[in-house]
């Protein structure tokens, strides 16, 4: 009588106990380590789209579930957002850019933090204002982000905000280019077209941008807006 007591006893103990540990939530990674269900970052490397536009698309969503099991919606809610407002519609190479996207923020948040989203250690931390990045030599193609030809690859087609992420392309290869050191006054003027959600004005600024890379890129003596 005692035993089978005393199994009735176990047996109640061992049922609580299972009951309490389904209920407890799962246990999460600290931010900046990779994680621990799911595709990492490495094996979102791995896929090949090829030009095929469901693939890049599938290899985007590997990394922004990356990007968020490293923390990306806690720790950098803007750039997270940044990324989603990318809509590509079937364009693969702005896609592709969004994918670049997220997969910069992945890498960042791996890195830790004080690491820009490019994931480039040489990069200004986030934090400091004002600090312009490295720059290239002038005359050679930018090291790291997007270059001039990839920039062009990128269709607003009427949208405002798309055109504004062409413009900053071209912006960021002009200064890569070495534009602050030696066109800072073409630079600045192209600054000064305030397009304040005007695409026409908007789609000024990006020519201008466009326009100063092509002639960093071709060498000195080059106007802007003219070919070589």
């Amino acid at each position: 009588m005692k035993k089978l007591l005393y199994s009735l006893i176990i047996g109640v103990f061992v049922l609580l106990v299972q009951n309490a540990m389904a209920q407890m939530p799962p246990p999460t990674a600290p931010p900046g380590t990779p994680p621990m269900a799911g595709r990492t970052v490495d094996e979102c490397k791995q896929m090949k789209p090829r030009g095929d536009y469901q693939l890049m698309k599938d290899k985007k969503r590997c990394f922004r579930d990356a990007a968020r099991a490293l923390g990306a919606e806690e720790i950098a809610p803007g750039e997270l957002q940044r990324c989603k407002q990318i809509k590509a519609r079937g364009d693969f190479a702005l896609m592709k850019q969004k994918k670049n996207c997220m997969r910069d923020l992945a890498r960042s948040l791996m890195a830790g933090p004080g690491i820009a989203p490019t994931g480039d250690p040489n990069m200004p931390p986030t934090g400091v204002p004002n600090m312009p990045p490295p720059t290239a030599p002038p005359g050679t193609p930018p090291m790291a982000g997007r270059t001039v030809d990839e920039c062009k690859q990128m269709k607003p087609r009427g949208d405002y905000q798309l055109m504004k992420d062409k413009k900053r392309c071209f912006r960021d290869a002009a200064r890569a280019l070495g534009a602050e050191e030696i066109a800072p006054g073409e630079l600045q003027r192209c600054k000064q077209i305030k397009a304040r959600g005007d695409f026409a004005l908007m789609k000024q600024k990006k020519n201008c941008m466009r326009d100063l890379a092509r002639s960093l890129m071709a060498g000195p003596g080059i106007a802007p807006g003219t070919n070589p």
